[in-house]
């Protein structure tokens, strides 16, 4: 499980695209992590995805279905995202996002930084405006480093 204010743990996982997105090579931007237990979650996350770009936070998605499943379910919705594939659940599961009981991944999402540093760790969903007012605050209470 990550605890604010330690570095987001590093992970490598295949996109909806079929690149592989390294979570060290987003140093640089404030990062909003959604894990999803399902993709539907992901289907209506264009207005708060259009809100984060305007904030300048990139939305990264993690949901366990395999990359082809998620490939052909952002192109068939024309999402303008892509959701990253975690179908082992490991990278859930160092999160504290994964339930053994289940075998599957829990909602929740992490506020990053753009140092690597979790500013925020929320299990559980939350609707789209509080998940953009809790990452306008997260950011605001972060004093900037020199």
């Amino acid at each position: 499980m990550v605890r604010v204010g330690d570095p987001a743990p590093d992970f490598e996982l295949t996109s909806s695209t079929g690149g592989d997105v390294t979570l060290s090579r987003l140093r640089g931007d404030w990062l909003l992590l959604r894990f999803a237990d399902d993709r539907q979650e992901l289907a209506h996350q264009t207005g708060m995805k259009e809100e984060l770009d305007r904030m300048g936070v990139r939305l990264i998605a993690i949901c366990g279905d395999k990359p082809q499943t998620l490939h052909t379910f952002v192109q068939r919705l024309a999402l303008p995202f892509d959701i990253l594939s975690d179908a082992t659940g490991e990278v859930s599961a160092i999160y504290g996002f994964y339930d053994p009981s289940t075998l599957g991944a829990q909602p929740g999402i992490v506020i990053v930084d753009r140092r690597g540093v979790v500013r925020m760790a929320l299990q559980g969903g939350a609707p789209d405006d509080q998940v953009i007012e809790l990452t306008r605050f997260t950011m605001a209470s972060v004093q900037p480093q020199p």
